[in-house]
């Protein structure tokens, strides 16, 4: 799962959280929790 938190931290950075949450839903939730 090393792409998966490579996509989920580009987009945190870069302020895209819309993005972040429509490409990678399920692990978000994960991520947070």
């Amino acid at each position: 799962m090393s792409p998966t938190c490579r996509v989920v931290i580009i987009p945190l950075s870069t302020n895209s959280f819309r993005l972040h949450f429509y490409f990678i839903r399920p692990t978000t939730t994960i991520l947070v929790v």
